[in-house]
């Protein structure tokens, strides 16, 4: 009976996959377009340096699910140039065109159901656009285009659901988004909007889900925002608002998941952040948070990201001027990723991050670090990785690591480390990639890498290294090393090599040049030379 059953459900696979060739020979067959462009499920012409859309060469009425035009030098689009092509997306981004006629999309009103004008030169919006009655998707960023008229959103507002429309030359924030009662997105990035009017956003305040702002010369925080019921992603990066009122975000606290506020001017965490319930992103990178707000220095456990701590996974404060680690991350604890690059933090304190056991990603690169404890990653149980490249360090923390026992990347890279002391890497099971390059090494001691079975990429590059130390034969699982930019020779200093190799049976691959030989690597020198060289050294 098993067998039975095993060769019928053979027999339906393979059924299957004969259908499935026959269905992709059928539209390959019937493809509507000679060469260069391509058919499957959709009709493929992008990037095929094309000056003109190739003409349908059957009418029958064959549908596909794209035209992709994207990325030609097509100039011109007639008003039948697209007649005879049965799609529900069109991709026309990217070509310099000069003439879109306003019949263009005729005969398409029903079944075209995204829009792609990206970046075609338009300075007018064809009106057979507004013909489109089941259109969902439009874009049409980076044109020069100064207006949309309201008579243009009026037939498609009961349809489309993502409109797209940043880098325009638009000035104020268009009347005709008041007939799209269903948008679901929205891309207004990098116009100049300044200021939003009472009711701009009425019309989708209970629908709008995605809205970008990015630059777009809003200051203060509009209060239109706060009006909008079901967003789940807010970007006003890039925008001068300084902060965001309390309250302000109370419409959307069991919605909002990604809030960035990248490059803006606030100079605390705004309280509003206390009212999201959900948050899964947070980006507030590159903001001049200079103040003593207390939720930035304080040492109370309570967080205005609090109420977000079971959801929030990601955590941006690079770049916000911070001198110490802030409270507002404390008891995040299923938070993954936390980025406090660039900030002008000076020393970690034990048990600094115990409250983020899920925590998997730790980037303190970019900052003064004079001291890092022992026990600063206490509990930190999940990470992986863990940047502290560019800190002033002048030792490698080895005493910390053993905290870190799934620790699987290190960067210690640009520090001003000189020396790798006896085992350097303890207590770190997992740790497979360890980065000290632009250090200026002047000891690497007998047993450095002792302990260090794990490691299977080490970065030495441009450490000022005068010598392969031999103390690298105790990484046994070593696989690279980089040691490029040292002033290594290649003569009979490296025999140790030789031994390393009689006995393991294999040796890292060796990413380097031998100072004395500039045109000849040290993996090649190894294995073609040393032996002939050196041997009698070894015996």
């Amino acid at each position: 009976m098993f067998t039975e059953m095993s060769e019928c459900k053979m027999l339906q696979v393979s059924l299957l996959c004969l259908l499935s060739l026959m269905l992709l020979s059928h539209v390959t067959a019937i493809c509507p377009v000679s060469q260069p462009c391509q058919c499957d499920i959709s009709i493929h012409c992008q990037n095929r340096n094309l000056t003109e859309v190739p003409p349908a060469m059957s009418s029958d009425g064959e549908d596909f699910l794209g035209l992709y035009l994207s990325q030609n030098r097509i100039t011109d689009i007639k008003s039948d140039t697209l007649q005879g092509y049965h799609v529900s997306s069109i991709d026309l981004s990217h070509n310099p065109l000069v003439h879109l006629d306003n019949m263009a999309f005729v005969g398409m009103e029903k079944y075209l159901l995204e829009l792609n004008l990206e970046d075609v030169h338009i300075t007018t919006l064809p009106s057979s656009i507004a013909q489109l009655i089941n259109l969902q998707t439009l874009n049409i960023k980076n044109n020069p285009i100064s207006g949309i008229p309201s008579a243009f959103t009026a037939n498609i507002g009961q349809s489309l659901l993502s409109f797209s429309f940043g880098g325009t030359k638009i000035r104020y924030w268009p009347t005709a988004l008041n007939h799209l009662v269903r948008l679901k997105a929205l891309d207004m990035s990098h116009n100049v909007v300044t200021f939003m009017r009472e009711g701009a956003v009425s019309a989708f305040a209970d629908t709008l889900q995605e809205l970008r702002l990015v630059n777009a010369s809003l200051s203060p925080f509009q209060a239109e925002l706060s009006k909008l019921k079901a967003l789940t992603l807010l970007d006003l990066s890039y925008n001068s608002i300084v902060d965001i009122p309390p309250g302000a975000l109370t419409n959307m606290s069991f919605t909002l998941k990604k809030l960035t506020m990248s490059h803006a001017h606030l100079s605390y965490l705004p309280e509003a952040l206390y009212d999201l319930n959900v948050l899964e992103e947070l980006d507030l990178s590159f903001n001049p948070m200079q103040s003593t707000n207390a939720d930035i220095i304080g040492t109370s456990d309570n967080s205005l990201l609090r109420n977000s701590a079971a959801t929030l996974r990601f955590v941006n404060l690079s770049s916000c001027g911070l001198n110490a680690i802030p409270r507002a991350v404390v008891n995040l604890d299923q938070l993954e990723v936390l980025d406090l690059s660039r900030n002008r933090i000076v020393v970690l304190n034990n048990h600094q991050f115990s409250s983020l056991p899920h925590l998997r990603t730790l980037l303190l690169n970019d900052n003064p670090l004079m001291s890092i404890p022992y026990l600063s990653f206490s509990g930190l149980t999940s990470l992986t990785y863990l940047n502290l490249a560019r800190c002033y360090l002048t030792y490698i923390p080895s005493s910390s690591l053993p905290e870190v026992q799934n620790l699987d990347t290190l960067d210690l890279s640009s520090n001003q480390i000189t020396r790798i002391p006896d085992v350097a890497f303890p207590g770190a099971p997992k740790l497979s990639a360890v980065d000290l390059s632009n250090n200026s090494l002047v000891y690497i001691f007998d047993y450095a890498f002792t302990d260090a079975h794990s490691v299977r990429t080490l970065r030495l590059s441009r450490c000022s290294l005068t010598r392969l130390p031999s103390s690298l034969s105790q990484a046994d699982g070593l696989r690279t090393v980089f040691v490029d930019g040292n002033p290594i020779p290649c003569d009979c200093d490296l025999s140790w090599i030789l031994t390393w190799q009689r006995q393991s049976g294999i040796i890292p691959n060796i990413v380097g040049r031998c100072a004395d030989h500039p045109t000849m690597t040290i993996s090649t020198y190894v294995s073609t030379r040393l032996q002939h060289d050196c041997g009698s050294v070894v015996g």
